[in-house]
This record gives C-alpha cells, sequence and structure tokens, in this order.
C-alpha cells in the first residue's frame, strides 16, 4: 500500500491501545464473539442451512420479531408497573388501570430514537439512557425516570446515535455508567488522529503516541486486506468500522469477528430481557447531498437488513449477508456465507460520511460546510490540496459507501428497486437524507408503537444546535412518500421551531390522534440543551478528557429529565402521560386532569411563526435558574 495512503488511513484510526488487554467483565459478549470466530474479520464460506437463505417481503415485520414481541412484552410489563407507580399520575391508580378489565389495549409499547452528530450525539444519547436506566444509581428514588429503559420495545440510533447502541449491545448491554468506569471502553482521550488530549504539549503526546498508532494502523490494513483477499469488495467503511471497535468495544482488537446478528442468539436478547437494537443507514445516491427524499431508509436488526420503503420492501437475513442471492434466493448451487455483519462495520457504515464530506468539498459554494470553515482563510487555501489527497485516497479506497456486497436485493422488487441490476450495494450515514433521528423504525403500524421519545442532537443552526430539521424532513417524507405502512404527525418549520422555543424544551408531536390520518406514535422530541454546559460540540470533535465526557453524558440526562424536574416539577408526570397518551385513546380511558395540564403544556397545537428567528444563543440553564428569560 502507497505511503500517502498509509498516512491518510492514520487521519481515520482511533488510538485504542487499552482495548486490547482482556475484558474485565464483558464475558458474554466474548463468548458470543468465540463463537463467532471463523477467520477474524473476513467473512467465511460454510454450508447453508436445510431452509436456504431467502428475502422476505417487506409488507409485515418478520416471523422471528412477531415471537420475540410476544416474550418481551411479558419482560416490559413489570418495569412499567414500577415506572409509573414512582411517577404516581395524581389522581390515577396505573395498576388498577393496567390490570383492568382492558386487556392489552391499556399496555403501553415504547420506543427510544438517538440521532446523529458525532460523539455530540452518542455522549448526550448515552446520558439520556443513562436517566431512563434503573441501573443507574438515583434513577429509581421518587420521580425518576429509572426504568423506562427497560420498560422499552424498540431502541433505534444512526451516526454516532448508532456507536451508542451498538456499543452498549456489543458490550453486553452494558450501563452507561459501567462502559465510563470502565479501563477499556469509552476512552476519548485519543482522537482519530491519534493525538491524545493531555496537559503534556502537542509533540510530546505525538511522539508517544506513536508506537501504538502505526501497531492499531496495521491491525486495522491486515483485518480489511484480508476481507478483500477473501473475494470481497471493500471501503473506507472498513477501516472506519475497525477505528470505530477498537474504541467503542471492549474486546481484544475490537472484536474483529463480533457480527450484528449474533445478538440474536444472546440468552438475554432472545429471551425478551432487553430491547430490539435498529440501526438505520441510507441508501446512496452518488453526487447528492443532501440525498433526495425517495432515498431507501435501511434499518439492521439482530435478524435482518432491508427496508420497509416501497423501493425496496425486502429484508435479508442479516447472518447470511455476504452470500450470493439470486432473486431473493440463495441458489442450491452457491454456499453460504457468514461473518459478513460486522458490528463494527454496521456501526461505521451508519456513520459514513465520507461521501457527503467529498461533495461538499467539491461544491464552489460550501453548501453544507460548517460556516467557520467555509469563512476561514486557512481552510480556503488548503481546500484544493485536501481534495487532491481525497482524490488519490479515493482511487486507491472508495470513498462511495459501505459495500454490502455480493447485493441481496439483486434482482429483488425490479420495478422499484433501484439496484436490482447492481452487483453492488452502497449505503451511507443515516443522516445523509436529513432525517437524522432514526425515527422511521418506530413509525412503521404494524410495530404498534405508542411513544417515541426522540433525543436530537443535531447541528443545524451555525452554533451546533438543533432546529427541528430532522422531524421536518420526516413529516416531509411522510407527505411526499405516503405509505400505508407507516405515518408521522404534522410539525411546523424551523423558524417556528426556534421561534417557539420548540428546539429549546420537550414537545410532544402527534397529540390529537383522532386527527391523524392513520395510527402514529406521540413523538417526545427532546432537543440538545445547555442545561450544565455548552453541549454544541463539533461533529468534528473527536477527543475528550475524562471529565468533559462526563460533563456530555450529565447534559444528557438533563435533556432527558429537565435536569432531574427542576425545570418543571410535573415532567415525571407528564413523561408517564405521555407514555399513555394513546391508550388512553385507545380503552377511551378519561385523561386525568394532570395529564391534561402537561398535554397542554408540551402539545403543539398548530401554531407557527415562521418570521426569521435572530441567531439561536442559548445560555447555560442552570446558571440562570430563576430568570424571567427562561
Amino acid at each position: 500500500m502507497p505511503l500517502a495512503v498509509v498516512h491518510v488511513l492514520s487521519d481515520i484510526v482511533l488510538d485504542a491501545s487499552e482495548a486490547f488487554a482482556s475484558p474485565e467483565n464483558n464475558s458474554i459478549a466474548l463468548g458470543r464473539w468465540a463463537s463467532e470466530v471463523l477467520s477474524g474479520y473476513a467473512p467465511t464460506p460454510v454450508s447453508c442451512p436445510a431452509q436456504r437463505p431467502r428475502i422476505r417481503d417487506g409488507s409485515t415485520i418478520s416471523p422471528q420479531e412477531k415471537a420475540w414481541l410476544y416474550r418481551r412484552r411479558k419482560q416490559t410489563a413489570p418495569h412499567i408497573r414500577d415506572l409509573l407507580r414512582r411517577i404516581d399520575i395524581p389522581d390515577f391508580n396505573s395498576d388498577d388501570y393496567l390490570l383492568g378489565d382492558r386487556g392489552s389495549n391499556s399496555w403501553p409499547n415504547i420506543g427510544i430514537a438517538v440521532s446523529g452528530g458525532g460523539y455530540r450525539a452518542m455522549l448526550t444519547g448515552a446520558g439520556a439512557l443513562s436517566a431512563w436506566d434503573s441501573r443507574t444509581l438515583g434513577s429509581t428514588e421518587k420521580g425518576g425516570l429509572g426504568g423506562l429503559l427497560q420498560s422499552t420495545t424498540y431502541l433505534s440510533g444512526l451516526s454516532g446515535g448508532g456507536w451508542l447502541v451498538g456499543s452498549i449491545y456489543a458490550n453486553n448491554f452494558t450501563s452507561v455508567q459501567q462502559a465510563i468506569q470502565s479501563p477499556n471502553t469509552w476512552r476519548l482521550e485519543t482522537n482519530i488522529l491519534g493525538y491524545t488530549k493531555t496537559m503534556k504539549s502537542f509533540g510530546a503526546n505525538l511522539v508517544a503516541s506513536q508506537p501504538r498508532i502505526k501497531q492499531l494502523i496495521r491491525e486495522i490494513i491486515e483485518a480489511v486486506k484480508s476481507k478483500r483477499k477473501a473475494g470481497f469488495k471493500t471501503s473506507a467503511a472498513d477501516y472506519w468500522g475497525r477505528a470505530l471497535s477498537s474504541q467503542l468495544i471492549n474486546l481484544p482488537q475490537g472484536g474483529p469477528s463480533l457480527t450484528f446478528s449474533s445478538i440474536a442468539s444472546d440468552a438475554a436478547f432472545s429471551s425478551g430481557n432487553l430491547p430490539v437494537p435498529l440501526i438505520v443507514a441510507d441508501g446512496a445516491s452518488p453526487g447528492q447531498t443532501p440525498l433526495p427524499v425517495n432515498t431507501t431508509v435501511f434499518e439492521f436488526s439482530p435478524w435482518e437488513m432491508g427496508s420497509y420503503d416501497d423501493s425496496l420492501n425486502g429484508f435479508a437475513p442479516l447472518r447470511y449477508l455476504g452470500s450470493r442471492f439470486e432473486t431473493g434466493l440463495v441458489p442450491p448451487n452457491e454456499r453460504c456465507v457468514v461473518g459478513f455483519d460486522n458490528t463494527g462495520f454496521v456501526m461505521g457504515t451508519s456513520s459514513f460520511l465520507f461521501n457527503q464530506i467529498v461533495d461538499r468539498l467539491k461544491d464552489p459554494k460550501g453548501t453544507g460546510l460548517p460556516a467557520v470553515l467555509v469563512k476561514s482563510f486557512a481552510f480556503q487555501l488548503l481546500k484544493p490540496t485536501i481534495i487532491r489527497v481525497l482524490d488519490a485516497v479515493s482511487s486507491k479506497i472508495s470513498l462511495e459507501g459501505a459495500f454490502w456486497a455480493p447485493n441481496p436485493f439483486k434482482g429483488w422488487n425490479r420495478y422499484f428497486n433501484p439496484t436490482a441490476r447492481s452487483d453492488n450495494l452502497v449505503i451511507v450515514d443515516g443522516g445523509e437524507d436529513d432525517q437524522n433521528v432514526p425515527l422511521q423504525p418506530h413509525l412503521l403500524i404494524d410495530r404498534k408503537v405508542d411513544v417515541v421519545f426522540a433525543v436530537d442532537s443535531s447541528a443545524n443552526t451555525h452554533l451546533n444546535w438543533p432546529d427541528g430539521g430532522s422531524l421536518i424532513a420526516t413529516y416531509r417524507r411522510s407527505i411526499e412518500l405516503a405509505s400505508r405502512k407507516m405515518s408521522f404527525p404534522p410539525v411546523p418549520g424551523k423558524n417556528s421551531f426556534i421561534n417557539l422555543g420548540l428546539n429549546s424544551r420537550p414537545t410532544f408531536f402527534g397529540c390529537d390522534a383522532h386527527k391523524l390520518r392513520a395510527p402514529t406514535p406521540l413523538i417526545v422530541y427532546l432537543p440538545n440543551y445547555p442545561y450544565l454546559t455548552f453541549s454544541n460540540i463539533s461533529t468534528f470533535s473527536l477527543a475528550f478528557l475524562p471529565e468533559q465526557r462526563d460533563e456530555l453524558i450529565a447534559n444528557g440526562a438533563a435533556v432527558a429529565t429537565q435536569l432531574n424536574a427542576a425545570r418543571d416539577p410535573e415532567w415525571p408526570v407528564c413523561v408517564g402521560c405521555a407514555i399513555l397518551a394513546r391508550s388512553f385513546d385507545r380503552t377511551r380511558t378519561s385523561v386525568p386532569d394532570s395529564c391534561k395540564r402537561c398535554f397542554s403544556r408540551y402539545c403543539w397545537k398548530g401554531q407557527v411563526d415562521e418570521a426569521q428567528p435572530l441567531e439561536y444563543e442559548p445560555s447555560i440553564y442552570s446558571q440562570t435558574i430563576g430568570s424571567s428569560t427562561q
């Protein structure tokens, strides 16, 4: 490999030397990894099962998901009861309601969606999950929201949110507290350039890092080379995924044989003790930034990968991706392949932005680039050189997207599938179509999700705060690509989000179910907001001291709890009301007065204010408590 390419590769390598140490308490994940050891990172040919792998029609959820849901419902019931008892909605007995004669109609079905946005999204989302996790110290005290995670059925993430979801499941559904206390995971002091953030000088840190960086580069290059030698196409997504794994997965070398499909055989998951993880990504459309509204949205579950969109309407068994499918079936003369769905590769696929970076750099207007770069004289001076380097790299390593090849959907749904004639399936970051909050998996009517807690850490504004753009993109898509399989409630425009303060506090969308055209979950929108610290770090910030990491996680917990209800003492009650909102509709139950107050306070009722807003510059809330501006 040319030396120049090796140098560029070092720019996408995470220094994770500690990850080579033996895992301390990740024995179950280690067992899953060991059971999947075939030939390292390279996929491996095996004999096909008696029932040969085939593509299933995407008109409904899979038989595996249906069977799992029955087990999951049994496991969530005690957690839902405990959570609602602690929330204690005034003048309402949740146990009497849930255990009464209304049957299963009374039980809520909960989803959580964690947006993209690099480490900003991962750590903010981690804080929210920590606040909702009954294992977190203090989360189950009266008014606490611990147990919401245990009550959840679906947990989705994309890009940085996908790192969070993938890391948690790869590490045996570790708690956030355990992850940050481990010496082997979430050590973010070292960025992807190999620079370790300490009090020492840049030069001293760089010299100290060189041996570890070189070792890790060799490991990653050899892993990807083994996949290529086995006959599979590779791209920068393979290097990126291996680099992410080294930092986020507590296994030797980041678990090169740990597959996402191995979660399905995990005892805790298969028995229904854990939510189902769903990682979202987009089908590639070269040269288009952002991706068009009709982009195929892919989801990865432990059982399968595919899309419910009409453009594909099919799912392939995840364990056997890498096998050669023909018109929806692995033919009798072909062997099956396993090991292609490496967990890091799935995370890298969902966060693959390199194609978009190249497109934006080559755009003469700099559309989509951070304003600070567009205005930078030094950047503009170096821009031609950067483009030449990227062109040189792309001649050796594809920056087009993640290659899921051979394409399992070749020949499938020929009239609508844009990749039906292609040998390659190219997939990119799940937020490239502007749907940066992975809501689509929760919108499927067949899944019957009642409420989605949507954590949005998007960097829509010049100062890296969300402005509702992701929800707007999802709503626009639901109108322009109307589907009988999914629905989404109306939302206002970006200016209204800012002018009405909807991007600075929780908001409920879709409160009046009777006015919606189809069954739609209630969306509890939780935008990133500076409760404790300025959490609007750049998506390109890639190194954090432990205290900085922990500040972002703590702020994420404050986003989920409104600073432990300091901003609104009734917030825990309002969360309980949101959980039960669709249940109240189904059972035609009179809504408690306290819930009426919550809905009056948090439901968007159609107000708009599309005047051009001023620059959105929030202050740290904990420093302004009592201010009349809050």
